[in-house]
């Protein structure tokens, strides 16, 4: 086969020459056009941002801070020049110690790796042993110094966390820690890890209203659960003997409520030319008929 152009002339095959079909050629303009409109969907693509509800974008120009955009569509410089980076300001995270939480749910599964088993061992003031766990809701209110004061919050937060409580814990008692203690604990960890964040300037601000919430739920729900329960069993105590309940109820309620009431002097409805009642430490009582 003698070389030649493809679709241009005829070729020799095999001593015999053989005229090829022209191919068309796509005209010029077609060709830019399919270029400029894949420049102009890289160009979309590569401009266009769009940030949540509860994120906001801080943009970044060759790497340097610009500024920080509220949640919707943006624009930022293409190819590269500029990258926006989402932040969840609005929304609340937790950090888990001494456990892990695999599959949250009504039946919540938790795991207790080894590094967990770890960070929850803590040695008390009276030189006692304690496991303790806990749970550290925050909010990131500074997403610029959150993510450009220090390198990797999300692991110096939780060294910090751990400091804070182990410091706390070591000033108590085993006791005032597994009882009459945790509250106060509570609130001066959350004192502490606060004043470390603000120190090392991270962004982040520490939260206790979901666990108080939590509390609050657990709270309600024990008392509603617990009050089915004995009307239940008043029930049954009723069915068996009415009389004997009914009585005991009106006995129970009287000694509960009387107490409350005051200083009372009861007299029967008959009664005439009753005399105020003066008592030795010089107050009157009220007489009901």
């Amino acid at each position: 086969m003698e070389r030649g152009q493809w679709g241009q002339g005829p070729i020799d095959i095999g001593g015999t020459r053989v005229q090829m079909p022209r191919v068309p050629r796509p005209p010029a303009g077609a060709i830019r056009l399919v270029v400029f409109a894949l420049l102009a969907l890289f160009l979309l693509f590569t401009a266009y941002c769009h940030i949540e509800p509860e994120e906001v974008g801080v943009v970044q120009r060759f790497g340097a801070y610009v500024h920080t955009t509220d949640s919707g569509p943006h624009l930022k410089l293409p190819f590269g020049v500029e990258t926006v980076r989402k932040v969840p300001v609005q929304r609340q995270l937790k950090m888990e110690f001494g456990f892990r939480t695999l599959r949250p749910g009504v039946r919540t599964e938790f795991a207790n790796p080894a590094e967990a088993q770890a960070e929850s061992l803590m040695l008390t003031g009276d030189l006692n042993v304690a496991v303790v766990e806990w749970i550290v809701p925050y909010r990131i209110h500074d997403p610029k110094a959150y993510l450009f004061n220090v390198r990797n919050v999300p692991e110096t937060f939780r060294y910090m966390s751990e400091a804070a409580v182990r410091q706390i814990v070591g000033d108590h008692s085993v006791i005032e820690v597994i009882t009459i203690g945790r509250a106060e604990i509570a609130q001066k960890a959350k004192e502490e890890l606060q004043r470390l964040c603000d120190l090392y300037d991270i962004g982040i601000e520490i939260q206790h209203l979901v666990r108080g919430a939590e509390g609050y739920t657990l709270e309600r729900e024990n008392h509603a659960l617990g009050d089915v329960r004995r009307f239940d069993a008043l029930y049954a105590e009723y069915r068996k003997a009415p009389d004997v309940t009914r009585k005991r109820m009106y006995l129970e309620t009287i000694t509960d409520r009387l107490p409350k009431m005051g200083k009372k002097l009861v007299l029967h409805e008959t009664a005439r030319g009753v005399l105020p009642l003066l008592s030795l430490d010089g107050s009157v009582g009220e007489v009901k008929k």
